[in-house]
């Protein structure tokens, strides 16, 4: 591949020094002026070998990861192998170009620039830098080019590199307040046990193989709970899950309704929802508290029903990042064969950006309807957000 090369501002200016010497010598006759001249010529044929010879047989690569929570850095990490068996790669600056995929709010687009002093021939030198996506969604990042000026700057080469990463950027998490265990009659107790206790309850119920759902790996685990078929898929390792289940079961349904003729503040309204049902999800799946059934409608409607597990709360925050506001809650969007068939003490709550829906069809006798608005009272008590 041809690497361009171009003269920098100062090698302009060194060049139009060294015309301004030739023709002096040239046309007063001074044989010393010619002199000075050819040395001059000799630094910009010098740096333009150097820089070309420099970019020459190097390979880029990035290691970065598939997913990060909105609002935390992301560590992108660059790999610059040098090729050559003798000639080291000096000032080189490797631009990497983030731009945000979201198709709903203007894209971002910033350019990370990376400098690496040397890269001694035949070996591999990595460097690191950070970037924080502040919107969920998709980012993509893409390597425009690695350059230098080494050794004097009087020339400039780069070369481009064809690199590109896509990370899926899941809602932020925010807190869940004291209130919210009483708002979801969880049992008080159950965060006062002691290991010792949770430990016996756990034994007790593998020994009377109570199976009721899938989660990640733990230290301590017995072989024999693998579940080999998730964990192929997955690229970890699941295990099935025996805990005998205490808690009641919950029923959320999140609305992101969203008016046709959508201001700021109906957008910021949709984002604190996906935030405050991500934050649901992922404290109930990191108890592992009952069953879970979980509506989303936006443009699309999807729904969950089993277990609550960290497996599920990864899929639920990984739809979560690109699911986009639609018209919103209507009955005949949703499935309510699990509303009229919830049992008694089941909580039922819909999380959503509007004033409470007066069509939201009758449940099941016992079962409790909670509607927490984005912005009301009720839910600044409950949802504390990250600023």
């Amino acid at each position: 591949m041809a690497h361009p090369t171009r003269l920098t501002r100062e090698g302009v200016y060194y060049l139009f020094m060294l015309l301004f010497v030739i023709g002096g010598a040239v046309f007063r006759e001074v044989n010393l002026l010619l002199v000075i001249a050819a040395i001059m010529i000799g630094p910009i044929v010098f740096s333009w070998r150097i820089v070309t010879a420099t970019l020459s047989n190097l390979r880029v690569s990035r290691r970065v990861a598939s997913s990060v929570e909105a609002g935390m850095p992301l560590g992108v990490e660059l790999l610059v192998e040098n090729r050559r068996r003798r000639l080291a790669s000096w000032a080189l600056e490797v631009r990497d170009r983030v731009e945000s995929l979201n198709p709903i709010t203007t894209s971002d687009i910033r350019v990370s620039r990376v400098l690496i002093p040397s890269v001694p021939a035949g070996t591999t030198v990595r460097t690191h830098y950070a970037v924080r996506p502040t919107r969920r969604g998709r980012i993509q990042i893409t390597a425009s080019a690695v350059s230098t000026r080494f050794p004097w700057g009087f020339v400039a080469g780069e070369r481009a590199i064809n690199l590109v990463d896509e990370i899926l950027v899941t809602p932020r998490l925010g807190r869940l307040t004291s209130q919210w265990s009483q708002f979801i009659g969880a049992r008080e107790s159950e965060g006062q046990q002691s290991e010792r206790t949770r430990a016996t309850a756990q034994r007790r119920g593998f020994s009377e193989g109570d199976y009721y759902g899938l989660r990640e790996w733990r230290p301590g685990d017995s072989r024999r709970w693998i579940h080999w078929r998730t964990s192929a898929k997955i690229g970890g390792m699941a295990v099935l899950q025996f805990e005998q289940r205490r808690n009641k079961d919950l029923i959320l349904i999140v609305d992101l309704w969203n008016p046709s003729t959508a201001e700021e503040r109906h957008q910021l309204a949709v984002e604190w929802t996906v935030s405050f049902a991500g934050t649901i999800v992922a404290d109930i799946c990191h108890r592992a508290a009952g069953n879970l059934t979980l509506a989303i409608v936006g443009q699309e409607t999807r729904s969950w029903d089993r277990a609550a597990s960290p497996l599920l709360a990864r899929e639920v925050l990984e739809y979560l990042a690109e699911v986009q506001p639609g018209s919103g809650y209507e009955p005949a969007k949703l499935n309510l064969a699990s509303l009229r068939n919830a049992s008694s003490g089941t909580k039922v709550i819909v999380a959503s950006t509007r004033a409470p829906d007066p069509q939201m069809p009758a449940v099941a006798d016992g079962t409790e309807l909670q509607w927490i608005e984005v912005g009301s009272s009720r839910f600044k008590q409950l949802f504390l957000g990250e600023s």
